[in-house]
């Protein structure tokens, strides 16, 4: 026998032969009328969605085992990083450490070094409908310099008007993330995902913190250096060890689907008004860790929570007090000058800069 094994999980293999190494586990699309997410249940458009993820996983995993056994193609997408960002970041800059599969959530992440931050300062020009601005990153058309990383899973971009010192967007590479046939290869909104996609989400959810991670150790740029187009000097910088989360907004204002990685300090002079703080400062921001559990459920996915029935609720959210450490706040000037002193207090605590 091999042990008990689970989905999207290769496990040593020793009761098949002695030329089978792994046992790879793959759970099909639910065709069982008499179980609660048989395909029928949904539209066939989905169905298809769930189908063709299944297949990308399996192709995936089949990729990762030739990576386990020593088959390295990190050295081509590490080039494509500092090609595509225009850093040309120095070896002493980059991580050193190489995740495990473990710790990078598969093979998507691996190996790939990781720069520091350095905001370029002008946002991609759309060239059409602003709302579509960042189907630029996805079509080899983006600005040098406006990419931060790249690998085979995203392409996590600098946003063009950033909310804290720390402001990236983590975006699905074309198929990662099928949409439903009517907007091509991507999701447009959280509120579109379904539970099929949670393998690939969570993976992409790994790299984001992997990323987080890695920018919270940086020193935070220095007010001097605070506006966008300055942010990150010579040498880079970070959050200065204020937190970092990721997260969806309920309803986004871009497409297509995209997770912010964002610092909490919201030390920023584009954070200019109360929408602009309380989308990230409220329940509206959800995190990676919610959407996962959402779709864990096996239910409908992420429209029972985003879909129209509670958009009533989430713009809410966007109108209500400038609250921050339990104060209410009279206006943007003074709840700035709380969370540039709130944000200083942090990085004292933890010993950054």
């Amino acid at each position: 026998p091999v042990g008990k094994a689970s989905v999207g999980s290769a496990h040593p293999c020793v009761a098949l032969g002695a030329d089978v190494e792994r046992l790879l586990l793959v759970r099909p699309p639910n065709m069982n009328p008499n179980m609660a997410d048989f395909l029928g249940l949904v539209s066939e458009s989905e169905a298809q969605t769930a189908l063709t993820l299944a297949l990308v996983d399996l192709f995936r995993q089949s990729l990762a085992l030739g990576d386990a056994t020593g088959e390295r193609r990190a050295g081509a997408t590490a080039a494509r990083v500092e090609g595509r960002s225009g850093l040309g970041v120095p070896a002493a800059e980059e991580e050193a450490a190489v995740p495990t599969k473990e710790d990078s959530g598969g093979a998507s992440a691996r190996d790939v070094p990781l720069p520091a931050y350095r905001h370029p300062g002008k946002p991609t020009p759309s060239g059409g409908n602003w709302k579509q601005v960042l189907y630029t990153y996805l079509t080899a058309t983006a600005t040098a310099g406006t990419v931060f990383y790249e690998d085979q899973d995203c392409v996590v971009v600098y946003d063009g008007y950033p909310k804290a010192k720390v402001h990236l967007l983590l975006l699905a590479k074309d198929g990662v993330l099928p949409g439903d046939g009517r907007s091509g290869g991507w999701v447009t909104a959280a509120s579109k995902l379904l539970p099929c996609h949670l393998p690939a989400l969570r993976r992409l959810h790994a790299t984001a913190d992997r990323i987080a991670r890695h920018l919270e150790q940086f020193p935070a740029a220095p007010a001097s250096l605070g506006s966008v187009g300055r942010g990150g000097g010579a040498h880079g910088s970070g959050s200065g060890g204020v937190p970092i989360k990721c997260g969806y907004h309920a309803i986004p204002s871009l497409e297509p689907l995209h997770l912010h990685i964002v610092s909490q300090d919201f030390e920023s002079e584009c954070l200019k008004n109360k929408k602009h703080y309380l989308t990230f400062a409220t329940p509206f921001f959800v995190e990676a860790s919610q959407m996962e559990a959402w779709l864990d459920t096996g239910g409908p996915g992420a429209a029972a929570e985003l879909g129209p029935e509670r958009a009533g609720y989430w713009t809410s959210l966007e109108k209500g007090d400038l609250t921050c450490d339990g104060r209410v706040f009279a206006n943007m000037p003074k709840l700035k000058e709380h969370l540039k002193q709130r944000a200083s207090r942090l990085r004292a605590l933890r010993g950054g800069p």
